[in-house]
């Protein structure tokens, strides 16, 4: 199995499409796509690989490919891949119509940035205040909650 050693990670195609967002991030667009390209292909979730396929389609500017995606993540009722896929497809095609209807962080990134309106665009996934050890800072210390 190479470096990964015999067992290697449990889920190697969330690992590589992870790596490959973070290169799309950084603009390294040809490391993104041999990373997204052997995600597709990897061992581990295949709800993963999906994702990594629609990446990989958006960034080769395949419109046609990510919308079967997109009809594949809709068979499987998941909701996260379903915006997901809109949203890399709206973008696509300069379609925020596409996104109509869909609630959710990355439909509403999108639709700011289709419609070039910052008033659009979405507040930060609110999160809780948690401890160092994950925990809430109420349970933090004995488990029990404080009163």
């Amino acid at each position: 199995m190479g470096r990964l050693g015999p067992l290697g990670p449990a889920n190697l195609a969330g690992h590589l499409r992870d790596l490959g967002r973070l290169y799309l991030l950084l603009g390294e667009r040809e490391k993104a796509r041999e990373h997204l390209r052997r995600a597709q292909e990897a061992e581990g979730h295949p709800l993963a690989a999906l994702e990594a396929r629609m990446l990989l389609a958006h960034l080769e500017e395949d419109a046609e490919a990510l919308a079967r995606l997109v009809a594949q993540a809709e068979l499987l009722e998941n909701p996260y891949l379903v915006e997901r896929g809109k949203a890399l497809l709206a973008g696509l095609r300069r379609d925020p119509g596409l996104l109509e209807g869909l609630p959710g962080f990355l439909p509403a990134l999108a639709r700011a940035l289709l419609r070039e309106d910052p008033a659009l665009l979405p507040r930060a996934p609110r999160r809780g205040r948690r401890g160092s050890t994950g925990t809430p800072p109420a349970t933090a210390s004995c488990g029990r909650r404080k009163t």
